[in-house]
């Protein structure tokens, strides 16, 4: 079962009329439907082992949502019953825009790293 979105559709919400800042927002009600709706695809089949994610992460620096992002990725881990491996990607264009702070609190989020 292969699954492929835009990140846009998996995270974002448009056109927020309440929101006077930004018209583009990180939606964590739709990011959290989105993955227990995986999730529960993959339970229901038992030949699959578990749930790869790939996350292109370009559009939340081209939105103008970093620290809604960097605070997203530092949440508490969804809980599953079979095994699950996101891969979380940054350009390296972004990273570099990053505070301190901010690569600091991904790092410590993350069980592994790559640069």
């Amino acid at each position: 079962m292969l699954k492929i979105a835009y990140t846009e559709e998996f995270y974002l919400s448009f056109n927020q009329k309440d929101n006077k800042i930004n018209t583009v927002t990180l939606d964590n009600d739709k990011v959290h439907k989105n993955f227990f709706n995986l999730a529960d695809q993959v339970r229901k089949k038992k030949e699959i082992k578990g749930l790869r994610i790939f996350a292109m992460l370009d559009c939340f620096f081209e939105y103008g949502l970093v620290n809604e992002l960097v605070d997203y990725e530092c949440e508490t881990p969804f809980k599953f019953s079979k095994s699950i491996l996101g891969m979380c990607v940054y350009n390296y264009k972004h990273i570099t825009h990053l505070s301190e702070d901010q690569i600091r609190r991904l790092v410590l989020s993350h069980n592994t790293v790559w640069i």
